[in-house]
Protein backbone atom coordinates (compact mmCIF):
# COMPACT_ATOMS: atom_id res chain seq x y z
CA UNK A 1 0.00 0.00 0.00
CA UNK A 2 2.45 2.17 1.01
CA UNK A 3 4.36 1.88 -2.54
CA UNK A 4 1.73 2.76 -4.27
CA UNK A 5 1.34 5.81 -2.72
CA UNK A 6 4.95 6.58 -3.44
CA UNK A 7 4.05 5.82 -7.02
CA UNK A 8 1.23 7.95 -7.29
CA UNK A 9 2.85 10.98 -5.97
CA UNK A 10 5.72 10.36 -8.48
CA UNK A 11 3.38 10.35 -10.97
CA UNK A 12 2.10 13.59 -9.62
CA UNK A 13 5.53 15.02 -9.16
CA UNK A 14 6.48 13.94 -13.13
CA UNK A 15 3.37 15.83 -14.59
CA UNK A 16 3.84 18.94 -12.73
CA UNK A 17 7.18 18.43 -14.14
CA UNK A 18 6.29 18.22 -17.64
CA UNK A 19 3.17 20.85 -17.16
CA UNK A 20 5.83 23.38 -16.00
CA UNK A 21 8.36 22.54 -18.90
CA UNK A 22 5.98 23.22 -21.27
CA UNK A 23 4.64 26.52 -20.17
CA UNK A 24 8.17 27.95 -20.11
CA UNK A 25 9.08 26.17 -23.40
CA UNK A 26 5.93 28.05 -25.06
CA UNK A 27 6.53 31.32 -23.10
CA UNK A 28 10.26 30.95 -23.93
CA UNK A 29 8.82 30.82 -27.60
CA UNK A 30 6.35 33.95 -27.30
CA UNK A 31 9.01 36.20 -26.25
CA UNK A 32 8.90 39.55 -27.84
CA UNK A 33 11.82 40.55 -29.94
CA UNK A 34 12.64 44.70 -29.94
CA UNK A 35 11.51 46.99 -32.75
CA UNK A 36 13.54 49.74 -34.12
CA UNK A 37 12.50 51.74 -37.04
CA UNK A 38 14.48 54.09 -39.17
CA UNK A 39 13.62 57.13 -41.14
CA UNK A 40 15.55 58.79 -44.55
CA UNK A 41 17.06 62.06 -44.79
CA UNK A 42 15.95 65.77 -42.92
CA UNK A 43 16.02 68.06 -46.09
CA UNK A 44 13.78 67.39 -49.19
CA UNK A 45 12.55 68.15 -52.05
CA UNK A 46 8.58 68.48 -53.18
CA UNK A 47 8.06 65.55 -54.46
CA UNK A 48 10.51 63.24 -52.41
CA UNK A 49 9.88 59.86 -50.49
CA UNK A 50 10.44 59.78 -47.14
CA UNK A 51 11.50 56.06 -46.18
CA UNK A 52 11.04 54.21 -43.56
CA UNK A 53 12.41 51.12 -42.56
CA UNK A 54 11.24 48.50 -39.72
CA UNK A 55 13.74 46.33 -38.39
CA UNK A 56 14.41 43.94 -35.50
CA UNK A 57 17.53 45.19 -33.67
CA UNK A 58 19.57 42.94 -35.82
CA UNK A 59 18.52 44.38 -38.84
CA UNK A 60 16.24 41.92 -40.34
CA UNK A 61 13.14 43.26 -41.89
CA UNK A 62 10.34 43.46 -40.25
CA UNK A 63 7.64 42.76 -43.43
CA UNK A 64 3.60 43.47 -44.57
CA UNK A 65 3.63 45.16 -40.99
CA UNK A 66 2.12 48.38 -40.54
CA UNK A 67 3.65 52.10 -39.85
CA UNK A 68 1.31 54.98 -39.28
CA UNK A 69 2.97 58.11 -40.59
CA UNK A 70 2.00 61.50 -39.30
CA UNK A 71 3.31 65.01 -40.26
CA UNK A 72 2.54 68.21 -38.39
CA UNK A 73 3.16 72.09 -40.07
CA UNK A 74 4.85 74.60 -37.99
CA UNK A 75 1.84 74.82 -36.09
CA UNK A 76 0.94 71.64 -35.43
CA UNK A 77 -1.57 71.04 -37.76
CA UNK A 78 -1.55 67.65 -38.67
CA UNK A 79 -1.06 67.85 -42.79
CA UNK A 80 0.02 63.77 -43.43
CA UNK A 81 -1.75 61.12 -41.44
CA UNK A 82 -1.35 57.72 -43.33
CA UNK A 83 -0.91 53.80 -42.79
CA UNK A 84 1.74 52.57 -45.16
CA UNK A 85 3.00 48.46 -44.85
CA UNK A 86 6.06 47.61 -44.92
CA UNK A 87 7.66 45.39 -48.45
CA UNK A 88 9.95 42.95 -48.44
CA UNK A 89 13.00 44.36 -47.42
CA UNK A 90 10.75 46.45 -44.11
CA UNK A 91 10.41 49.34 -46.19
CA UNK A 92 7.56 51.84 -46.94
CA UNK A 93 7.60 55.10 -48.48
CA UNK A 94 5.45 58.70 -48.13
CA UNK A 95 5.28 60.49 -51.05
CA UNK A 96 6.46 64.34 -49.67
CA UNK A 97 3.68 66.50 -51.27
CA UNK A 98 4.23 69.32 -49.23
CA UNK A 99 4.79 72.73 -49.79
CA UNK A 100 7.87 74.76 -48.48
CA UNK A 101 8.82 74.63 -45.18
CA UNK A 102 10.09 72.63 -41.97
CA UNK A 103 7.49 69.73 -40.63
CA UNK A 104 7.67 67.59 -37.77
CA UNK A 105 7.25 63.57 -38.36
CA UNK A 106 6.22 60.69 -36.02
CA UNK A 107 6.51 57.39 -37.14
CA UNK A 108 4.71 54.58 -34.93
CA UNK A 109 4.60 50.96 -35.06
CA UNK A 110 1.79 48.92 -32.66
CA UNK A 111 3.85 45.74 -32.19
CA UNK A 112 2.64 42.06 -32.77
CA UNK A 113 2.84 38.90 -31.36
CA UNK A 114 6.52 38.38 -32.64
CA UNK A 115 7.46 42.33 -32.48
CA UNK A 116 7.09 45.14 -29.67
CA UNK A 117 5.94 48.22 -30.66
CA UNK A 118 8.14 51.20 -31.43
CA UNK A 119 8.02 54.71 -32.25
CA UNK A 120 10.27 57.88 -33.62
CA UNK A 121 9.95 61.35 -34.55
CA UNK A 122 12.10 63.73 -36.37
CA UNK A 123 12.17 67.27 -37.98
CA UNK A 124 12.67 67.70 -41.90
CA UNK A 125 12.28 70.78 -44.27
CA UNK A 126 11.09 70.94 -47.49
CA UNK A 127 12.77 72.58 -50.04
CA UNK A 128 11.39 73.74 -53.56
CA UNK A 129 12.85 72.66 -56.93
CA UNK A 130 14.76 75.83 -58.39
CA UNK A 131 15.26 75.59 -62.13
CA UNK A 132 18.41 76.65 -63.14
CA UNK A 133 17.56 79.82 -65.76
CA UNK A 134 20.16 79.90 -69.21
CA UNK A 135 21.45 83.00 -69.52
CA UNK A 136 21.80 83.92 -73.46
CA UNK A 137 24.68 85.89 -74.22
CA UNK A 138 23.63 88.67 -76.96
CA UNK A 139 25.20 87.61 -80.12
CA UNK A 140 27.59 90.31 -81.67
CA UNK A 141 26.34 91.44 -84.94
CA UNK A 142 28.97 92.46 -87.08
CA UNK A 143 28.47 94.18 -90.10
CA UNK A 144 29.63 94.15 -93.93
CA UNK A 145 31.83 97.16 -92.91
CA UNK A 146 33.71 95.84 -90.00
CA UNK A 147 34.77 92.49 -91.34
CA UNK A 148 35.83 94.49 -94.62
CA UNK A 149 38.01 96.95 -92.19
CA UNK A 150 35.83 100.08 -92.81
CA UNK A 151 34.73 100.35 -89.24
CA UNK A 152 34.36 103.76 -88.76
CA UNK A 153 31.03 105.39 -89.08
CA UNK A 154 30.66 109.17 -89.80
CA UNK A 155 27.05 109.38 -89.58
CA UNK A 156 24.64 107.05 -88.00
CA UNK A 157 20.79 108.24 -88.18
CA UNK A 158 17.58 106.52 -87.55
CA UNK A 159 14.22 106.77 -88.97
CA UNK A 160 10.61 105.99 -88.77
CA UNK A 161 8.01 105.49 -91.86
CA UNK A 162 9.82 106.61 -94.93
CA UNK A 163 8.45 106.16 -98.24
CA UNK A 164 10.37 103.26 -99.10
CA UNK A 165 10.12 101.62 -96.23
CA UNK A 166 6.68 102.95 -94.39
CA UNK A 167 6.01 101.91 -90.58
CA UNK A 168 9.39 100.24 -90.09
CA UNK A 169 11.81 101.67 -88.05
CA UNK A 170 15.79 102.02 -89.76
CA UNK A 171 18.79 102.67 -88.54
CA UNK A 172 21.23 103.88 -91.05
CA UNK A 173 25.04 104.46 -90.74
CA UNK A 174 27.89 105.49 -92.85
CA UNK A 175 30.59 104.58 -92.70
CA UNK A 176 34.07 106.44 -93.96
CA UNK A 177 34.34 104.58 -97.19
CA UNK A 178 31.44 105.53 -98.65
CA UNK A 179 29.86 102.09 -97.13
CA UNK A 180 26.14 102.49 -95.77
CA UNK A 181 23.86 99.38 -94.15
CA UNK A 182 20.37 99.30 -92.62
CA UNK A 183 18.76 97.83 -89.59
CA UNK A 184 15.21 97.47 -89.95
CA UNK A 185 12.71 96.35 -87.20
CA UNK A 186 11.61 93.56 -89.32
CA UNK A 187 15.18 91.77 -88.42
CA UNK A 188 15.98 92.57 -92.16
CA UNK A 189 19.17 94.12 -93.22
CA UNK A 190 21.16 95.34 -96.19
CA UNK A 191 24.15 97.09 -97.20
CA UNK A 192 26.31 98.89 -99.74
CA UNK A 193 29.47 97.70 -100.43
CA UNK A 194 30.94 100.84 -102.41
CA UNK A 195 33.78 98.93 -103.96
CA UNK A 196 31.72 96.59 -105.26
CA UNK A 197 28.93 99.06 -106.42
CA UNK A 198 26.02 96.45 -105.57
CA UNK A 199 23.82 96.23 -102.55
CA UNK A 200 23.49 93.15 -100.39
CA UNK A 201 20.58 92.28 -98.27
CA UNK A 202 19.46 89.60 -95.67
CA UNK A 203 15.41 88.90 -95.38
CA UNK A 204 14.09 88.13 -91.82
CA UNK A 205 14.15 84.06 -92.58
CA UNK A 206 17.77 84.49 -93.16
CA UNK A 207 17.99 84.71 -96.54
CA UNK A 208 20.45 86.24 -98.35
CA UNK A 209 21.29 87.90 -101.60
CA UNK A 210 22.77 90.99 -103.55
CA UNK A 211 21.90 93.44 -106.64
CA UNK A 212 24.48 95.59 -108.31
CA UNK A 213 23.90 99.28 -109.31
CA UNK A 214 26.98 100.19 -111.45
CA UNK A 215 29.20 102.88 -111.09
Amino acid sequence: MENKNIIIILIIVVVIAVVAAGMMLMQSQNVQKDSKIATSGKTFYTGDDLSIILTDLNETPIKKETVNVTVYDKHGKVVVNKSLKTNSEGMAKLKLKLDKGKYKVNVTFEGNDNFTGNSTSKKIEIKEHVEESVVEQPVQETSYAEESGSSDIVNSREYVGQDYAPGLHIKENTYANGDIEHYYEDGSHDYYDSEAHEWRYTNPDGSSGSMYVGN
